[in-house]
């Protein structure tokens, strides 16, 4: 839950300073749609992007364009980089079994799959850790 707060805390900040460099109305609650939705994995920030995106539209074209080139920027960012490397710290899972898993997880279960991907993984790499090493070395 901390490594989801804390993504989301970074999506809602990102937006916050973009929605007020252009010069978005409410920038504060554009941006904590933002961070709110983002606490749904895999398509939360793209729910949240597609909101401000939309209200930015309504503004100005250019504005329009500029946000919604930071959010496929900012998206490809938080996937790639931010994500697994929170969610390793928080959950001491590598980045590769972080998206793997929360591929695995929303494919078969959609939303909850995704929630309940990362802590399965951690659960299964600490079974292997310290039941199914220990036994072999054993035998």
């Amino acid at each position: 839950v901390a490594g989801a707060l804390g993504i989301a805390l970074c999506a809602g900040v990102s937006s916050f300073v973009l929605l007020l460099a252009t010069g978005m109305p409410y920038p504060v609650a554009l941006s904590l749609v933002v961070a709110v939705t983002d606490l749904l994995p895999v398509i939360g920030a793209t729910i949240g992007a597609v909101i401000v995106t939309g209200v930015a539209f309504t503004q100005d074209v250019r504005t329009g364009v500029i946000v919604a080139v930071f959010y496929l920027i900012y998206q490809q960012v938080e996937n790639y980089a931010l994500y697994p490397t929170i969610m390793k710290r928080s959950v001491d899972v590598s980045p590769a079994v972080t998206i793997v898993a929360v591929l695995i997880g929303a494919s078969l279960l959609g939303i909850v799959g995704a929630l309940l991907a990362i802590p399965i993984a951690a659960a299964v790499q600490l079974i292997m850790v310290e039941v199914v090493v220990p036994r072999q070395d054993a035998a």
